[in-house]
């Protein structure tokens, strides 16, 4: 992603706690792996069998799509000595089309929900040394 920071109130505040607002926006990759496998039966219907979490990743297929997030948070510590710092930003994510599968009925067998929406709120910590 391509972002900005801006830091706020540079002259008014002390160094060692630097607050800032940020944005970003770029690609994103979603990768999505199977969690479920359906399987016809001779009766017509279809068995839902679960897939091993680690097992799926080589039957995963990418999605490619673009997000961006806003965000503040705030840097302390010495410019020149560690740095402790925490972020909270939240992410728009959309997948366009039809959405990923999110959902199946166990008793159909059938596709119950679809999700488009892979964005939210998230919070980071920052831990380094100032240079």
């Amino acid at each position: 992603m391509f972002g900005v920071q801006y830091r706020l109130f540079r002259e008014d505040i002390v160094e060692t706690f630097r607050p800032y607002v940020n944005a970003a926006v770029g690609p994103t990759l979603i990768y999505m792996s199977p969690f479920v496998d359906l399987v016809p039966q001779a009766d017509g219907s279809l068995a839902v069998n679960q897939v091993e979490f680690f097992k799926s990743f080589s039957r995963g297929t990418p999605h490619y799509t673009a997000s961006a997030y806003i965000g503040f948070g705030a840097n302390f510590g010495g410019e020149k000595s560690g740095v402790f710092g925490v972020n909270f930003r939240y992410y728009f994510t959309y997948l366009l089309g039809d959405g990923l599968p999110s959902l199946y009925d166990t008793n159909t067998g059938l596709l119950a929900a679809t999700k488009k929406d892979f964005g939210g709120f998230f919070i980071t910590l920052n831990v380094g040394l100032g240079y």
